[in-house]
């Protein structure tokens, strides 16, 4: 039965950890897919959303109030033209791309990333200029994590009454800051989408504009319960403190 026992315990966990993970995929999913759907609409064009999202999840492994770094990325592309691709007055303006990771976007939250010109050469023959936003190819992460933690064991016996018991109280401190520097690339290769064109290679640019390092930081969310990563949250940065006590009495 011990080892039965501690069995279904790991399971238990484990199917938690997963869960949990899970969730918050699906979740991450479905708000890339609504975020690029409502900027293809107001854009009239194809937009690109990608969302990251830095986490903290159950590990039956790690320490109390530890838990486990980890993250979850989500991508949706959706195109929704009528007529002439663009807003009404503009030209060229048929592809957007929107890059967030935690509550920062990159580039601006208008238009998203930064976009360049580059010649297309549409079924018809016809060459034309347009705009086409560069894409993030790498991150340079660094994360800085010190958790302590502290476990208190006091033990109460009364002579003159028959009451006693045992106290036990554990703390754990944790900080978790992550630093991020996105690179960015642009495909300056012209684009020919005649049947006869054959395959053209990638020509990419890596002297775009440099994307800001920023910071991401974890913090407790008292509304939903969960921790959370930001760099504009006033609390990011400072150590979340856990506790937890009990006693056990013997009459």
């Amino acid at each position: 039965m011990a080892i039965l026992g501690s069995l279904l315990l790991l399971a238990f966990a484990t199917l938690l950890s997963y869960a949990q993970r899970f969730e918050e995929q699906n979740k991450l999913k479905m708000e890339a897919f609504r975020n690029a759907l409502s900027r293809a609409y107001v854009r009239n064009s194809g937009v690109t959303s990608t969302i990251k999202r830095d986490s903290r999840s159950l590990n039956i492994f790690s320490k109390f109030g530890e838990g486990q770094a980890s993250n979850v990325a989500a991508s949706a592309n959706v195109m929704w033209v009528k007529g002439a691709p663009g807003e009404q007055g503009t030209k060229g303006e048929n592809s957007f791309s929107f890059y967030k990771i935690n509550d920062k976007f990159l580039g601006t939250a208008d238009k998203g990333l930064e976009r360049r010109t580059k010649n297309v050469i549409d079924f018809t023959g016809n060459k034309n200029e347009v705009e086409i936003p560069v894409s993030i190819w790498k991150e340079d992460i660094t994360r800085n994590t010190t958790y302590s933690g502290e476990n208190t064991k006091e033990e109460f016996n009364n002579n003159n009454s028959e009451e006693s018991y045992i106290y036990n109280f554990q703390i754990a401190e944790l900080k978790d800051v992550i630093h991020d520097k996105p690179h960015a690339r642009f495909d300056s290769s012209e684009t020919d989408a005649r049947a006869d064109a054959g395959s053209i290679p990638p020509k990419y640019d890596y002297n775009v504009g440099e994307i800001d390092e920023f910071r991401q930081a974890a913090y407790y969310d008292e509304e939903t319960n969960r921790v959370k990563y930001s760099g504009s949250a006033a609390q990011a940065g400072t150590r979340m403190r856990t506790q937890r006590g009990w006693r056990t009495y013997n009459e």
